[in-house]
């Protein structure tokens, strides 16, 4: 069926929706918790179908002064599903934290943690451990320990996706003060989620260049069908420049090196953060982002993040901090697909800017500033780490979690973490769909898909997926008005006051439909937003006797 709207009709339904802020926040409840000091995407580890959060908790003292902790929370509504403790005191277990996939091959997705300072196993102190949990259960299901006092095994620790190709996804882990070489220079070590065994082992060129104190898988970056790693040395020296810093992308199929890349000012610490950028420019290849949060490009520790391409290593794109001191690279993640145009986003830390600290959100496609996030106290170091945080409101949208650690939530360095859907994150693009559906009395989600965008004197489609089959249902067009229905308890439901409306029944199929939408010609409406949702008659859902889906925000635009 189509629908036909005059001008007058389409701008009468239309309104601006104000953008959410952000939809969790975690806080520490103890002096010096230090929370937030790392954070990470957990995947969706107790399988309701939203991607939950890993955050450190460095400084909890439950077995000790900073003994250490982790916790896990939902992504659907903010709640401690499991937390794990480091042995004893001083162990800095919770530094740094990583979903690191399914690593036991038991379909739930796992995490790791590292205790970079743990010298439990051997004599001399802080070899470090990483520790690895079952996603599921919270319990623990592999280690790998440093080798010799000092090391520091575990300072950080990342996904590094199946690169033996065995079925069980790897991680990567970085030891910065490793002297296994004879340099002193540092090491990194792939390490089998099938048995703990190194499948590869990378090491640092020259003492003291701290290599694999930050690294990150990097996604396929050679295009052979294998996921490759990012090494970080922030203090390698080059070309004279002393702390000029340097990165590398080693293969994960064969450990070659692919890519090295290196600081051009003394000082820069290029490779203070290193991870996976996803595909940027979309060319079919994963790229690679890098912060040196010390370069002086604008000014006296201004800071700058460098988006390298998977293809060649040329720069896609280069970020610098807006005014001296600012920090920016501190932290640098992908930040997914927040604004639905294809291309994978980037999230940038800046932990000292505005005194209180910033993360940014920039476009993979223009490379733009899509929002910045921005601390709430000073001295809070919010940004100091970010991570994508996968899609915690399960909207098929990329969302993001930013570190605070310094962060006075009720206690002095309590800590904090906050975690930003993507419709509160930036200017909304074309099509952009937010919310939740509202399960219905067979367990469905009725959802919508916007197949073509809204264009003057063009045709929108819409499709519904995952309704109650040969339920009757109506395609809500107009102004938006959201309401909470407290009744159907953690569901978070969107419910539209539209009052253009059609009606069409489900026929056939496992509860599809599809909607088409004529836009008229008119200059007048480039530029209007207008919302779009689906409602599923069903009687035995709910006291309304119907299921609303979820919604989509819709940008005229002239093409």
């Amino acid at each position: 069926m189509r629908i036909t709207l005059s001008t007058a009709a389409l701008l009468a339904a239309a309104s601006t929706v104000s953008a959410q802020t952000e939809v969790r926040t975690y806080t520490g409840d103890q002096d010096a918790h230090f929370l937030g000091l790392s954070v990470g995407a957990a995947g969706d580890v107790n399988g309701d179908g939203f991607d939950d959060v890993v955050v450190g908790v460095r400084g909890d003292s439950t077995n000790g002064p900073n003994a250490g902790a982790a916790r896990v929370y939902s992504g659907a509504d903010g709640s401690l599903l499991w937390q794990v403790f480091g042995n004893s005191s001083y162990d800095y277990f919770g530094l740094t934290v990583a979903g690191v996939g399914d690593v036991d091959g038991d379909g739930t997705p796992d995490v790791a943690v590292g205790a970079p300072r743990d010298d439990s196993h051997i004599a001399g102190g802080d070899a470090g451990t990483v520790f690895v949990y079952s996603g599921a259960t919270g319990l623990e299901i592999q280690l790998f320990r440093g080798d010799s006092a000092g090391e520091q095994l575990g300072r950080f620790v990342d996904a590094a996706g199946d690169v033996n190709g065995d079925g069980f996804d790897d991680y990567v882990v970085g030891a910065p003060f490793s002297d296994e070489n004879g340099t002193s220079s540092g090491s990194a070590h792939v390490i089998s989620g099938r048995d703990a065994s190194v499948l590869h082992s990378f090491f640092g060129v020259a003492a003291g260049d701290e290599f694999g104190r930050n690294l990150g898988g990097a996604g396929d970056v050679d295009g052979d069908g294998t996921p490759d790693i990012a090494v970080g040395a922030r203090l390698h020296d080059h070309g004279g420049n002393a702390d000029a810093g340097a990165v590398y992308v080693f293969s994960g199929a064969d450990g070659s090196s692919l890519q090295s890349h290196f600081g051009t000012t003394a000082n820069e610490q290029l490779g203070q953060w290193v991870q996976g950028a996803g595909d940027v420019n979309r060319d079919g290849f994963a790229d690679v982002i890098a912060g040196a949060h010390l370069a002086d490009f604008g000014g006296a520790d201004s800071g700058r993040a460098t988006v390298f391409s998977g293809v060649d290593g040329t720069t896609i794109w280069t970020f610098d901090g807006a005014n001296a001191g600012d920090n920016l690279g501190r932290s640098v993640d992908t930040a997914g697909d927040v604004d639905g145009d294809g291309h994978a986003d980037l999230l940038v830390g800046a932990d000292l800017a505005n005194g209180k600290g910033a993360a940014i959100v920039f476009s993979g496609q223009t490379g733009t500033q899509l929002f910045p996030l921005t601390g709430v106290g000073n001295g809070d170091l919010f940004g100091h780490a970010v991570s994508s945080a996968g899609d915690v409101d399960d909207d098929g949208f990329g969302d993001v979690i930013v570190g605070a650690f310094r962060e006075n939530g009720g206690y002095s360095d309590a800590g904090g973490a906050h975690v930003y859907a993507s419709d509160s994150i930036g200017t909304p693009p074309r099509a952009r769909v937010f919310g939740r559906p509202c399960t219905s009395s067979n367990g469905h989600l009725p959802r919508i898909d916007v197949v073509d965008l809204p264009a003057i004197g063009e045709t929108a489609r819409f499709d519904l997926r995952g309704a109650k089959a040969l339920r009757p249902t109506a395609l809500l067009l107009g102004t938006l008005a959201t309401i909470d229905l407290t009744f159907l308890g953690a569901f978070d439901c969107v419910l539209e006051v539209m009052p253009v409306t059609q009606l069409v029944t489900i026929t056939t199929g496992p509860g599809k439909a599809t909607e088409t939408l004529d836009i008229p010609n008119a200059i007048a409406l480039i530029g209007v937003e207008f919302g779009a949702q689906w409602v599923v008659l069903d009687p035995a859902a709910n006291s309304l006797g119907a299921v609303t889906g979820n919604a989509a925000l819709l940008t005229v635009g002239s093409r």
